[in-house]
């Protein structure tokens, strides 16, 4: 599966040429601030859409009400000041623990499309975008402690995130080989990088990341009479990647090499895909999809070892880099699948599909070197593709007042790729002057992922609907029954939502089940250590794992008119209980009781 988001494009000969629409977006609880104004124009043979959006996230502010025990979990007693280019050389006093301070941050976003008309049966698309952060402080390092229960980092933010994006997709028609076509052209650059400084120290340590990616898409369909199409297609994509390590001296601009956290002298990742899919309809209730999917995967990394072998490997043992010469890897693969779904009357549909998958390591997955709260990820070029298999169920039944949807899926994973520790358990190394425990992504072998989930939509009146989802998840390796990371614990939602012509009220309740920290994998993947903790009697820390939780949201929307032009007002109370919870695998406390207009 995939989630796939798509951006508006501009509709052709519209009644009305000119069409400009502008909302406002505004929280009381943290002051936050989006704005967004759009522009369509429309012609008979070309059209145009521009978007522009200004956004500011204020510090966040916590659930006050504590229904799962911990009373201290979350709360920020000190927090440090050490921003904007300010220096302060000890941690600050909070006089708010359930702000979050450190979590506000802006962000600006533009869109600009283009619809040509070329000929009947031709459209070209131009896509531009753009989107620019300010620093985006880490909330969860900032709240980091050492040895002697102070906060570690005076400074730990990304600095600002670039992303432009251009795109051409040329649709067009045929009765030859195909019936209709779509070609892409896109290329994509993203800056960012990340900036971490420690109390007592005065250096400032950066690791800056330059992607660029290249990609060609070509997607044909073909009907070929009333019971059978085609579909086929070719991808091809080229990621470069330049990653650089560096720090300096607080306030100076003088820089020095230091380590980064991708390969140091370059990398790229190249990918070649071509795709063929069959779907025929038996009879009237019955039809089968049938597709296959061939892809290769090239990678490329090097590293700079005139750097790792200076006197600067004092401070970084790098002893992991003895396992390269330089990376070159290369893994193809052929995947299918089949489905097949039928309609036993006009109110009832089940579906049953076997598929095949495969995932070749990439750069983040062989060559990251990342520490964090004491375990460093350490690259592993041994690391081999995973290859995985699903078989899933699904039944639907629906009329006119009444939906539900029921799915079940068991997955196995070969060669499944996840961290292990890469020098034994306890064996530690000195890093950027601290011990740590290395770990690395490997090979684990064999892991099996299963689940389900249930959809209800119901219209009990005219004007009153009800629905709800619950997803249950599990997943653990074969061989020792550990379990696997970014396993969510069992989590929902229900809505009761009143309409009218004009305006309409929802009451919404989500909730999650909890998550003990038996069932969190090794690797620490999912921010154990960001859950509430014990300490025995010896002084022992034991964490618990993240608890349950669950929230109600109240949200309505008005429709009128003044001065002839269309006005909608929403109004959502969201958290109603101000319930203090945080998300699976979060390392953020989610916002408490809050009024957004």
């Amino acid at each position: 599966g995939v989630i796939h988001f798509y951006t508006k494009t501009p509709r052709l000969d519209k009644d009305e040429f000119f069409d400009y629409t502008k909302s406002i977006s505004y929280n009381l609880r943290d002051q936050s601030k989006v704005n967004n104004y759009s522009l369509e124009l429309s012609r008979k043979n070309w059209a145009s859409y521009t978007s522009y959006t200004k956004s500011y996230f204020g510090d966040i502010h916590m659930g006050k009400v504590r229904n799962h025990g911990y009373e201290d979990w979350g709360l920020v007693n000190y927090y440090s000041k050490n921003i904007n280019g300010e220096f302060f050389e000890n941690q600050s006093v909070n006089n708010n623990p359930n702000l979050q301070r450190n979590t506000a941050y802006k962000q600006k976003d533009l869109i600009q499309k283009f619809n040509f008309k070329i000929s009947k049966t031709a459209r070209l698309i131009l896509n531009f975008q753009f989107s620019e952060s300010s620093n985006i402080n880490r909330f969860d390092k900032l709240s980091e402690k050492n040895e002697d229960g102070k906060l570690k980092f005076a400074e730990w933010y990304y600095g600002p995130q670039k992303r432009s994006f251009i795109s051409s997709k040329l649709s067009f028609q045929s009765k030859k080989l195909f019936d209709r076509a779509d070609i892409i052209f896109a290329y994509q650059k993203i800056d960012e990088s990340r900036n971490k400084r420690k109390f007592g120290s005065n250096f400032l340590n950066t690791q800056d990341e330059n992607l660029n990616v290249f990609s060609v898409n070509s997607d044909f369909f073909k009907r070929i009479d009333r019971q059978k199409s085609i579909a086929y297609g070719l991808e091809l994509t080229n990621n470069k990647l330049n990653s650089d390590g560096f720090e300096s001296l607080v306030n100076s601009n003088n820089l020095n090499k230091s380590i980064s956290r991708y390969p140091n002298d370059g990398s790229s990742y190249k990918s070649v895909a071509g795709y063929f899919n069959y779907k025929r309809f038996i009879n009237r209730n019955t039809n089968y999809d049938f597709g296959l999917r061939i892809s290769t995967i090239s990678i490329k990394a090097n590293w700079d070892y005139d750097f790792f072998n200076s006197d600067y490997d004092d401070k970084y043992n790098t002893l992991f880099f003895q396992q390269f010469d330089g990376l070159e890897m290369n893994n193809s693969s052929l995947t299918g699948s089949l489905g097949i779904v039928h309609r036993m009357n006009d109110f009832n549909k089940i579906s049953f599909n076997i598929s095949s998958g495969f995932r070749s390591p990439n750069i983040d997955d062989i060559g990251k070197i990342r520490e964090n709260s004491g375990i460093l990820n350490v690259p592993n070029m041994e690391l081999k593709p995973e290859y995985v298999y699903t078989l899933d169920f699904g039944w639907s039944k629906f009329n006119k007042n009444f939906r539900t949807n029921f799915n079940i899926y068991y997955t196995i994973l070969n060669g499944t790729i996840g961290r292990d520790y890469y020098m034994g358990e306890g064996n530690r190394i000195l890093y950027d002057e601290e011990l740590v425990q290395t770990m690395a992504n490997f090979n684990l072998g064999n892991s099996n992922i299963y689940g389900g989930n249930f959809e209800l939509k119901a219209r009990v009146l005219d004007n009153i609907l009800i629905n709800g989802s619950i997803t249950y998840t599990k997943g653990s390796t074969l061989k020792d029954m550990l379990p696997m990371p970014s396993i969510p614990p069992l989590f929902g939602s229900i809505k009761l939502k009143l309409m009218n012509e004009k305006s309409q009220y929802q009451l919404s309740y989500r909730f999650s089940s909890s998550k003990h920290a038996s069932s969190y994998s090794i690797g620490g993947e999912d921010g154990l250590d960001e859950t509430p903790m014990i300490v025995d009697s010896n002084g022992n820390i034991q964490y618990v794992g993240m608890p349950a939780w669950g929230v109600f949201q109240l949200s309505s929307l008005f429709k009128t008119t003044i001065l002839k032009r269309p006005i909608d007002f929403k109004i959502i109370l969201d958290n109603i209980f101000d319930i203090h919870y945080r998300e699976f695998a979060s390392g953020i406390s989610s916002p408490g009781r809050s009024l957004n207009l």
